[in-house]
């Protein structure tokens, strides 16, 4: 999915793009304008990971709108009585690994960590096609890999609270990238500029204060 006719290539939202090739990897693309993939190429072309790291900073800025979005559409989606009580977890009860002290992580629901700001991060990288970044729904707590499951229509708990079942896919991502692509990429292309303008990296506060 990419910007009209811009194409798929220069970032990526809960995806990844390489060139002009579109990944594979977790299903959603985004795509720059013309001016955006100047501005990439010029970061791409600063020493050492100048560039990575103000890439870094307007894709955070950038990427507020669309994981704002997602936690609500994520909030506001029907589950069904006999997959509540496996999607909401057992409220931190499971836990896995070990702490330093001995005592077993605690594992927080789907249903709770996917409207937490913290389970989405975002990364950028030089890679052997050049400079990219991508959001996605991190691994820090244990079941937000359910989250692709649910969108692809699939949902935990069918008969039991270990069983599950193909349902209707709820897509909380998509329609948000869908919508919001012009407006990550405005935002992308203001924050960039701004940086390189001051030739270095803006802090993220000082940097939303700017735009």
């Amino acid at each position: 999915m990419g910007f009209g006719s811009y194409g798929p290539d220069a970032f990526a939202m809960f995806g990844r793009t390489r060139g002009t090739k579109r990944s594979r990897e977790s299903g959603i693309t985004v795509g720059s304008t013309p001016s955006l993939k100047g501005l990439l190429r010029t970061l791409d072309s600063l020493e050492g990971y100048k560039g990575v790291n103000m890439l870094q900073n307007a894709s955070r800025v950038a990427f507020d709108v669309m994981r704002e979005k997602t936690i609500e559409n994520f909030r506001n989606l029907p589950f069904g009585r006999k997959s509540r009580a496996y999607v909401k977890g057992r409220r931190g009860i499971e836990t896995f690994g070990k702490t330093a002290s001995g005592k077993g992580r605690k594992i927080r629901s789907v249903r709770k960590t996917l409207t937490l700001r913290g389970s989405y991060s975002v990364e950028a990288k030089r890679s052997k096609s050049g400079i990219e970044t991508r959001q996605y729904i991190n691994g820090k707590q244990y079941y937000n890999y359910l989250s692709h499951m649910i969108e692809g229509g699939y949902t935990p708990g069918g008969g039991s609270k270990y069983e599950g079942k193909r349902v209707s896919a709820k897509p909380f991502r998509r329609p948000v990238g869908r919508i919001y692509n012009d407006r990550v990429a405005r935002m992308m292309e203001k924050a960039i500029a701004i940086q390189l303008e001051q030739g270095k990296r803006v802090g993220l506060g000082k940097l939303r204060a700017m735009l």
